[in-house]
């Protein structure tokens, strides 16, 4: 290591010391956690005029954010009101922060993306699935800093008798912010589906002013191969990133238990996320240089027929990532991993089906078994999921520096 590269290591080193010290000192004068959370509501994360096209459910349901707040709101608030936090403190939709008292810390709800498909499963009975992705966002108000965010993947899917119609899609959508009171669809799901999981979580979650080690969905990039099936089968790149990251970043926020960045495309631009809150103009909130880097590159698809008869077959679609971890303080490569996977399905040979969307079901699978082998490798998985000429023995040994080094760091 050059003299200079040495003393860079040692300012961030130094650097890292430092942000510790002001964490422990902070919790010692008490100052550690907040009686009351502000809840300030719920945010797109995109302009009206953007929300409007590619959030058309949600947009619908939650209104333009620039008028009196709707029934949907009414109820988000009404539940976020007194929820009574992890650390002890209570959230509040009708306090306002006053930074005058040091009170900084503010929790918001951003929709970030939404996605309703349908998937043939027989000749006869078809899918439809409403995927909804958003952010936990805890910011410092002072600063309009990001300071942790949980992101949310929530799914709900009817399996119909038929081809969906546009009701359908409607009467999916409406459990997913209104719930199903009348139990058309489901009988589990009475209240809003969105609004019940974000209780849920955020009484679980870890609120704090400062985190001693962040994390960050860097860069996500794809092979020559992966290009070319992602234009055979029509999809846009920058929707495939977003996918990516909100599903890779809601796995690791549950399974893992820790805050990961939002993603943002164009970082060399800009390193802020943008929301538009009721009665506010749009609002950017720095994001914080991150002390880990997570880099995805997606490899590859593909499928193979294992069985077939004169009536059925067999087909595994398959789906390859590189994942790697990196110390962004010392440039250190903590993890570089090759991985693949594949989905089963047993199909009719006179069925009709989507096979973009069962890459992408492989895709997603993949990467939540990923995040798991992070919370506890399983060698047998190992051997069966890993590419490349990582013995199985250093494929362990890397993530197990992961989980020491990286992930029980940002815990603290």
């Amino acid at each position: 290591m050059s003299k200079e590269n040495y003393f860079k290591a040692q300012l961030k080193l130094l650097s890292r010391l430092l942000i510790l010290t002001a964490f422990l000192l902070s919790f010692s004068q008490g100052t550690y956690a907040e009686e009351t959370v502000p809840f300030s509501g719920i945010a797109f994360t995109s302009e009206k005029s953007i929300a409007r096209v590619s959030l058309p459910y949600s947009f619908r349901s939650i209104g333009d954010l620039e008028s009196s707040p709707n029934e949907f709101v009414r109820r988000l608030n009404a539940a976020a009101n007194d929820i009574k936090l992890k650390n002890g403190n209570m959230l509040s939709s009708t306090q306002m922060n006053n930074v005058r008292l040091g009170q900084s810390l503010v929790m918001a709800l951003a929709i970030e993306n939404e996605s309703m498909k349908v998937t043939p499963l027989s000749a006869s009975e078809y899918q439809l699935t409403f995927n909804l992705d958003a952010q936990i966002l805890i910011f410092n108000f002072r600063e309009k800093s990001i300071v942790a965010a949980y992101p949310l993947r929530l799914t709900l899917l009817n399996v119909l008798g038929r081809k969906p119609e546009e009701k359908d899609r409607d009467d999916l959508a409406e459990v997913m912010f209104f719930g199903d009171s009348n139990q058309s669809i489901f009988n589990d799901v009475p209240r809003s589906y969105l609004i019940e999981n974000f209780i849920e979580t955020v009484k679980n979650i870890t609120i704090k002013p400062a985190w001693r080690s962040q994390i960050r969905i860097m860069n996500i990039d794809f092979s020559e191969q992966a290009n070319k099936v992602l234009l055979e089968y029509e999809q846009d790149h920058d929707y495939f990133r977003q996918l990516a990251a909100s599903s890779l970043s809601s796995s690791m926020s549950t399974k893992l238990d820790i805050p990961v960045l939002p993603y943002i495309k164009s970082d060399a631009i800009q390193n802020s996320m943008t929301l538009r809150f009721s009665n506010t103009d749009l609002m950017d909130f720095r994001i914080p240089e991150a002390n880990f880097h997570i880099n995805l590159t997606v490899r590859g698809f593909g499928h193979q027929i294992l069985r077939s008869t004169e009536r059925t077959k067999v087909i595994s679609f398959i789906s390859g990532i590189q994942f790697s971890v990196i110390d962004n303080d010392f440039n250190d490569i903590k993890m570089d991993i090759k991985f693949q996977s594949g989905n089963l399905r047993k199909l009719s040979n006179t069925m009709e089906i989507d096979e973009w969307a069962e890459y992408e079901i492989s895709f997603l699978s993949l990467m939540d078994q990923v995040v798991s082998q992070l919370q506890k490798s399983d060698k047998k998985w190992i051997k069966e999921h890993t590419t490349g000429e990582k013995s199985s023995k250093q494929t362990i040994k890397e993530l197990k520096d992961v989980r020491a080094k990286v992930i029980d760091q940002i815990k603290g």
